[in-house]
Order: structure tokens, then C-alpha cells, then sequence
């Protein structure tokens, strides 16, 4: 919230974590605090992102590059690089990401949610996305979000990353989200309106 409510817009610079911090598997207790962590960094940010050396691959330890080298341990079944370029196209691609402001939290302060819809300031005919991440590394959290936001009114629905579309029975979708979940829609304009 900071990053966007400044009185002046800075080109912030978010990491999801630095050559000073240890990798999400030792900052957060867990390798897969990765996805939420870097979906938040990238798509809440104000434009740029970054990662260490073999986040993408589900590092258990960070890289000590100075000193005695240690063996480099993986979690297994771990790979982000899919997730992370996914994440990264949208970023390169919609100027929403890209600028402060341009955001609203929908998360009413949720202990383990972040949600929050992006949109662009100055071209309202590019989509609007909802970020929604769970934080929580044990538990599937719920959240149920209002399609009657202004921005998300009459708006075709698609999850970006597991790649479907939303059908809405009423104003509100209700989501669970498994631990460490990340759901990225992405509200189009109707071809019907």
C-alpha cells in the first residue's frame, strides 16, 4: 500500500528477495512461499521485480557466492520457471503493472489474503486484474470477492494461470485457496456490452 499511496511516484525496485536475505524456503518457512511472495512483488509493485539465483528452481539455501561452497540442495518437484515467466509476461505486457497507483485492496485485511485489483490510470480499455494470493504456507484460506467493483462490472472473466474461464452464477465468486495459492484474473470487456 505504501508504494502506491506516496505523494510522489518512485520506479521501486520489489524483490522477492536479495543477495542479503536467504531464499524463500528460509525467509518464509517454505520453498513454495515463492509463487505468492513473487506474484505480489511483480503485480502489486510499481514495475520491477527480481529473484536470486535458483529461486527459480526451489533453493532450499541461498548461494553463499563468498567463502566456502556448500552442496546446493533443491526441493524436489519445485521448478517456477514456467510460473515466473507467465508472471513476467503480464508484467512486460500491461502498463497497469508497470505505474502507482491503479490499485484497490479487496482484501478487508485478511490475516494470510492479499487481493487487490489493478487497472491502468490513464487507458481504461486495457483489462483489469485481480491479484489474490494466500500467504499462509499450511492452511487454504477463503475470501469472497464482489463482481460488483466498478472496475470488474460486465467484464469477461480468465484465470490467467491455470488458463479458464470464470463463469459467475452471481455477484460474488467465492474462493479457497490452497496454501500458498495465487489466482490472477484477468477482467476483459464483453463482447456482448
Amino acid at each position: 500500500r505504501y508504494l502506491h499511496e506516496s505523494p510522489c511516484p518512485l520506479p521501486w525496485f520489489c524483490p522477492n528477495n536479495s543477495h542479503d536475505s536467504g531464499v524463500p524456503a528460509q525467509e518464509f518457512a517454505a520453498v513454495a512461499a515463492t509463487r505468492p511472495r513473487y506474484t505480489i512483488s511483480a503485480l502489486l509493485g510499481t514495475g520491477a521485480t527480481g529473484l536470486t539465483q535458483g529461486v527459480e528452481f526451489g533453493i532450499l539455501e541461498k548461494v553463499n557466492f563468498i567463502g566456502h561452497k556448500t552442496e546446493v540442495r533443491y526441493a524436489p518437484n519445485q521448478d517456477f520457471r514456467i510460473f515466473i515467466r507467465r508472471i513476467n509476461g503480464l508484467l512486460a505486457k500491461y502498463s497497469c503493472f508497470q505505474q502507482g497507483g491503479g490499485i484497490r485492496f479487496l482484501d478487508n485485511n485478511h490475516t494470510a489474503i492479499i487481493a487487490a485489483i489493478r487497472f491502468n490510470r490513464q487507458h481504461g480499455d486495457e483489462p483489469v486484474f485481480l491479484i489474490i494470493t494466500n500467504l499462509d504456507i499450511h492452511n487454504q484460506q477463503s475470501l469472497t470477492i464482489s463482481f460488483q467493483e466498478p472496475e470488474l462490472i460486465g467484464r469477461k472473466l480468465y484465470e490467467v494461470i491455470s488458463e479458464q474461464d470464470i463463469k459467475l452464477s452471481s455477484p460474488n465468486l467465492s474462493l479457497a485457496l490452497e496454501p500458498c495459492g495465487v489466482r490472477i484474473i484477468r477482467a476483459d470487456f464483453s463482447e456482448i456490452s
